[in-house]
């Protein structure tokens, strides 16, 4: 918004504009993107966490079985984490909570 109003030309300012809007919309589009990927990564990783376990304790594979269970407790106490399209709401609300 300051950029905007520094720009006193209404012609520059509709570009100037235009411009903004195609680099929110890229990176919405990567945001996205990254999302995607990342759900679809965690959601292939815990079916087959699960599908281990399972297989393995029907089998009679108790430490195949446990093995698995802790490969799927391992996920739950995390790694790095992944940004969302959501991600900036939050930081911003604890950024600007004590304004």
């Amino acid at each position: 918004m300051v950029e905007l109003s520094m720009v006193e030309n209404t012609e520059e300012r509709e570009l100037t504009l235009l411009e903004r809007r195609k680099q929110i919309r890229d990176l919405s589009h990567d945001l996205q993107r990254l999302t995607r990927t990342a759900m679809g990564k965690d959601l292939v990783s815990w079916t087959l966490g699960i599908s281990g376990t399972a297989w393995s304790a029907t089998t009679g594979d108790l430490l195949g079985a446990a093995l698995a269970g802790l490969g799927l407790v391992t996920q739950l106490i995390g790694g790095p984490e992944v940004p969302t399209a959501y991600s900036y709401l939050f930081a911003s609300q604890e950024r600007f909570a004590s304004i």
